[in-house]
């Protein structure tokens, strides 16, 4: 699947898109407070999604790694995955994730 990068993505906001997924959720965060993100639409929905995957691995990873013998680990190789993803220019469906932030107006 060969999708062209939409024209109104900057390279600027493909590497912020990028480099939240791979450094969720500190790096999300941090672009949560430094930038506006009614001028960056793209890179809103990025945000708001790495930052709330992030933070619920964080929460929940240590249970999940406990009950699951550490396979649950493995659920941290798909953040390099939607990081190249958002770079690519595409938008990410997160499973649950994706739809709350969208109800929520954050993207």
């Amino acid at each position: 699947m060969n999708n062209p990068i939409p024209s109104t993505i900057t390279e600027k906001e493909r590497w912020y898109a990028a480099l939240c997924y791979f450094f969720s959720p500190f790096f999300p965060a941090v672009l949560l407070f430094i930038l506006d993100l009614n001028d960056y639409p793209y890179l809103k929905t990025h945000i708001f999604q790495s930052l709330v995957m992030g933070l619920f691995f964080l929460i929940f990873m240590p249970f999940l790694l406990i009950t699951s013998l550490g396979v649950a680990g493995l659920f941290w190789l798909i953040m390099p995955y939607w990081s190249l993803l958002a770079f690519n220019g595409q938008s990410i469906n997160i499973p649950w994730i994706s739809a709350w932030v969208k109800d929520q107006g954050w993207g």
